[in-house]
């Protein structure tokens, strides 16, 4: 991923890189490995899964089945990134990858520590949020806060392109939710 600086807050430049910086250290097995983070050149380099959620929703709905398999990937790279002290709180269509055995590969987290809390910029597409994310009134981010996420998601690949239609004017389209962080070539 390459970032167009000029787009980028000072803030957000700094809370990007923090995060994937953060994200290349760990050892987790449903997490896509970060092989180079260079914030000085605005960019993150990645291992290729060339599948997403997202283009999986783009071919309509999904067998129950593979729903359920892509669940249990999400859920343990998510019990084991929690049990580290870290959050997800970016969990959308456009950052679940299949690797090549058909597993659930996370990335793009912005890492929000578990103990301590944190001021996240403002998203770009709001049909991810959870109700923690508009307002303090609804508390702080916790594990629940993925896993409020991850529930969304599940609904969205089993009713397909029908459940996206239903949020028509709140967020972008998954296929079109590149730019939730300001990237110049590609997401």
């Amino acid at each position: 991923k390459e970032y167009n600086r000029q787009s980028l807050t000072p803030f957000q430049h700094e809370r990007i890189f923090a995060a994937a910086q953060r994200w290349r250290e760990l050892t987790i097995p449903g997490l896509v490995p970060y092989l180079e983070v260079t914030p000085e050149q605005n960019q993150i380099v990645m291992e290729l899964f060339d599948r997403s959620a997202a283009i999986r929703l783009s071919e309509g709905h999904s067998d129950p089945r593979l729903v359920l398999h892509a669940l249990r990937g999400i859920l343990a790279a998510l019990a084991q990134l929690h049990e580290q002290g870290w959050l997800h709180v970016n969990l959308k269509p456009t950052n679940v990858f299949f690797d090549a055995d058909g597993r659930a590969r996370l990335s793009d987290g912005l890492m929000i520590s578990t103990t301590a809390p944190a001021t996240l910029p403002p998203p770009t597409n709001q049909k991810y949020l959870t109700p923690e994310h508009t307002s303090d009134a609804f508390g702080p981010m916790t594990a629940g806060t993925d896993l409020y996420t991850v529930g969304f998601m599940a609904l969205e690949l089993l009713a397909g392109d029908r459940f996206g239609r239903a949020f028509q004017g709140i967020g972008d389209d998954a296929l079109l939710d590149c730019d939730d962080r300001n990237l110049a070539l590609h997401c």
